[in-house]
């Protein structure tokens, strides 16, 4: 939903007189302290749906080979897993 107020956003560039835009979307809910794997999966895959989505409709708008995407993570987490299947936060 968020990616597709970004595509409304860029397909309506012309009318705001606008030649470049930057936009930042948030996507929460990586805090896996228990069953990690099938979380990740999930989270993966609700991912890789709305970058199709929204790659599709850039193409579509004829704007793909002038977007820039740029995925981040502050995240740091524990290699080792914890008693729930899952990771705990990372120091140092």
């Amino acid at each position: 939903q968020k990616l597709k107020a970004v595509s409304t956003l860029v397909a309506s560039h012309g009318q705001r007189g606008t030649d470049r835009d930057v936009f930042f979307v948030g996507l929460s809910g990586w805090d896996h302290h228990a069953d990690m794997k099938s979380n990740l999966s999930s989270k993966f895959k609700d991912l890789n749906e709305a970058l199709s989505s929204f790659v599709d409709e850039m193409k579509a708008q004829g704007t793909w080979d002038a977007t820039t995407l740029v995925i981040t993570s502050d995240f740091g987490r524990t290699l080792t897993s914890n008693s729930g299947e899952g990771s705990d936060h990372a120091w140092g």
